[in-house]
């Protein structure tokens, strides 16, 4: 896998997100256009696009030349909480014959001390209903606790396991929701320049994580919406297996909060499996009074 030790922050987050997760805003830095208004939404499929409404948004921002990677990833990052972030979330995965399984929780995040703090509430099916994890960012590797009541024990997963295991059967794991959410992806990252991708002007972005991470992709490449700063779609790429997961936005899902942009759908397809999820975020909520036992590892259970 390629590795380096230069610092780069994406969200997938993410942007989702998780996701998600993940989120997106209003383009602040200086020359850049306002974000257009996106058109109200119609009976179009899955990852169908339709024109926004202020296409003279559009025309601008395509014209506007940024050359400068840490211009799209301010952009990008400009979309997170300040504080704290929490969202209703569900993902309905189908396997190949068809069939599904739902699973439906609250996502919670904060920062503390420079630091990412991730934890996720199962609330369905039945036979997960209480399951949490939280997930915190350290200084070298990240540390995962999943709590599971039917033991009424908490469990520790930690290194490559954690970043390569699903996330109860769905087609996201536990590194994609991290993704999503936009806090923890770090490495080495490379503006690649302006595309088209369904109809929309993106910037084409790829992230190497960084050797402490421990990921499961070596590449992760990304294509973030120039008007919003959400991401369209991201592939996931392991070294002599090719892209192994590909994350996909419905465009009509993009949503606004404030000054901040999020999308409510996205669609994880898992290559080799031939299954995919369809991650559903609802309610997201920024920079609330948040309960630090939430984040706690001697609390999360029940905080």
């Amino acid at each position: 896998m390629g590795k380096s030790s230069i610092s780069f922050e994406l969200t997938a987050k993410v942007a989702a997100a998780i996701p998600a997760v993940a989120l997106a805003a209003s383009l602040s830095f200086s020359g850049y256009a306002e974000p257009g208004v996106i058109s109200e939404p119609a009976t179009a499929q899955f990852g169908d696009v339709k024109p926004l409404a202020n296409k003279s948004a559009i025309d601008e921002a395509t014209n506007t030349a940024v050359h400068s990677l840490d211009e799209v990833s301010s952009c990008v990052k400009a979309n997170l909480p300040e504080t704290t972030l929490s969202q209703d979330v569900s993902m309905q995965t189908f396997d190949r014959s068809g069939g599904s399984r739902t699973l439906e929780g609250k996502l919670y995040a904060r920062r503390e001390d420079g630091k990412d703090r991730l934890m996720m509430a199962i609330k369905a099916p039945v036979d997960l209903a209480g399951v949490r994890y939280l997930l915190r960012e350290m200084s070298s590797r990240d540390d995962m606790q999943m709590y599971l009541p039917a033991l009424d024990r908490t469990r520790r997963i930690s290194g490559s396991r954690m970043n390569e295991t699903a996330l109860f059967g769905t087609d996201f794991s536990y590194e994609d929701i991290k993704q999503l959410t936009g806090g923890f992806a770090k490495g080495a990252g490379e503006l690649l320049g302006p595309e088209t991708h369904k109809g929309r002007p993106v910037w084409k972005l790829k992230l190497n994580p960084a050797a402490e991470k421990e990921s499961a992709y070596s590449e992760i490449i990304s294509w973030v919406d120039q008007q919003s700063c959400t991401v369209l779609a991201t592939d996931f790429v392991v070294a002599g297996q090719g892209v192994v997961k590909k994350l996909s936005a419905d465009i009509e899902s993009i949503q606004q909060t404030g000054k901040r942009w999020y999308v409510g759908k996205y669609r994880m397809d898992d290559v080799k499996a031939e299954t995919h999820t369809i991650m559903v975020i609802e309610d997201a909520e920024f920079d609330e009074n948040l309960s630090p036992r939430l984040f706690n590892p001697k609390t999360f259970q029940r905080g």
